[in-house]
């Protein structure tokens, strides 16, 4: 009976994984049986464009019908509206993770895109795995302490592998500027934001929007968020209440 009482923890923590990896394995064989008709082609502009895109929900009820926009290399838009409009639907359409859809969207060959949720996901195990993920590249370590030291988590430089649940032990604000130290890691072409400074003070948020701009000035953003502090931030303006379906 001691064995169960000194491994409850590693048993429980096995436990919630082994049920994680079964609804991600629900999920994937759910999204392989459904057929999108985005038509998604590559183009040699480095811009993004979105033709006649109309965007539902899984019981059919449109959220979005025909929007068409066009978003220029390095821009950024700012997608508002009340809860429930469909912001974060459309992010992660455009984002490609969304299926209840049609229409054309189309992205330069080659782009590499990003998506940061409000919540980021971080694995188990080192703090370099989780400042790494996705990525299975491996940086070394005055890199890494580097882009903490830029977003303010310099202090967490000597922990980089530590293991430990870092989503437990880090708050939703060091989380998410932990999320931003990926972006400077990985440096895509299209960064996608489902409110992924919600948890962040208003001076932490704009440090890290201006960071993004000096650090990678080629970055096109979408931006998906409530504060009208964010508007500074962004080039146009997208309401969703003025689209809806």
């Amino acid at each position: 009976m001691s064995y169960f009482v000194d491994s409850y923890d590693t048993i429980a923590n096995l436990a919630a994984v082994v049920n994680r990896l079964a609804g991600f394995t629900e999920h994937i064989e759910e999204s392989a049986e459904i057929k999108s008709d985005i038509k998604r082609e590559n183009t040699s502009k480095g811009n993004l464009t979105v033709e006649n895109l109309t965007i539902k929900l899984p019981n059919g009820r449109t959220l979005i019908k025909d929007l068409s926009l066009e978003l220029e290399q390095s821009k950024r838009l700012l997608v508002t509206g009340a809860s429930g409009c469909g912001k974060s639907t459309l992010l992660r359409t455009l984002a490609g993770i969304w299926f209840y859809s049609e229409g054309n969207i189309n992205l330069p060959q080659g782009a590499k895109v990003l998506f940061l949720p409000q919540r980021p996901y971080l694995p188990l195990g080192t703090l370099r795995r989780a400042l790494e993920y996705p990525s299975t590249e491996n940086h070394d370590k005055a890199k890494l302490s580097e882009v903490l030291a830029t977003v303010g988590l310099e202090e967490l430089a000597d922990k980089l592998e530590s293991e430990d649940d870092w989503s437990r032990i880090l708050s939703l604000g060091e989380q998410q500027r932990l999320a931003f130290a990926r972006v400077l890691l990985s440096e895509p072409d299209f960064l996608f934001l489902d409110e992924a400074t919600s948890a962040l003070d208003e001076p932490r948020e704009q440090e890290m929007y201006q960071m993004l701009r000096e650090k990678l000035p080629q970055l096109t953003i979408v931006s998906v968020g409530h504060r009208s502090t964010l508007i500074k931030e962004h080039d146009t303006v997208l309401a969703m209440d003025t689209i809806k379906g």
